[in-house]
């Protein structure tokens, strides 16, 4: 790691060639990108992980128009990213034995990672956090993903129903107060199978 003094030209470059250059405390900082050989990407475990985070990725996109309805996105990039953060470690363990089917050649289907999380979720009932936006209760997938998704603060004072198909959110206020609803689109995927 070297201190720059010029950064002039590093004005709206952060990487040049195989160095990186950030800030901290008004100071620019130069550091070389480690060297990875291609090798370490074709080991079988690194197989795996490739097509678990390609199956996730299936999944999460299946939903996408959703998460913003079911998560706040807190520390993470976005409502979707907050989702797998939580669900990580269960959602990985929900599909392994199809990753192991892709890093054999196999072609898998969203469908087939839909029943795979949904098998997850009958035997294992709190392990996939379905829902986790304040001021809401937090709500589990408990088998198959819901068409509808009722979210409820812990008074009863607010109750949000999310469509998880059409991406519409609804808001209702108990005794009529007011109500409103919001439209968010998701990008539904065809069933288009992914393998290596």
């Amino acid at each position: 790691m070297a201190q720059v003094r010029q950064t002039n030209t590093l004005r709206f470059k952060k990487t040049l060639d195989s160095v990186v250059y950030y800030t901290v405390n008004g100071k620019t900082y130069a550091r070389r990108l480690p060297d990875m050989p291609r090798a370490m990407f074709n080991t079988p475990a690194a197989k795996k992980r490739q097509a678990l985070f390609k199956l996730v990725n299936m999944h999460t996109r299946y939903h996408s128009g959703e998460f913003t309805h079911l998560f706040d996105k807190g520390n993470s990039w976005n409502s979707r990213n907050a989702y797998v953060k939580a669900n990580g470690k269960a959602l990985y363990a929900a599909l392994d034995a199809l990753a192991d089917r892709m890093v054999n050649g196999e072609l898998v289907t969203a469908t087939e990672v839909e029943n795979a999380i949904s098998t997850y979720a009958t035997a294992n009932p709190t392990a996939i956090v379905l829902a986790d936006k304040a001021p809401y209760a937090v709500k589990y997938l408990t088998g198959t993903w819901p068409a509808t998704i009722t979210l409820t603060t812990g008074n009863g004072a607010q109750t949000t129903i999310v469509h998880t198909k059409g991406g519409v959110s609804t808001t209702v206020f108990p005794e009529g107060a007011t109500s409103g609803s919001t439209t968010n689109q998701p990008v539904t995927p065809d069933d288009d199978a992914i393998g290596e």
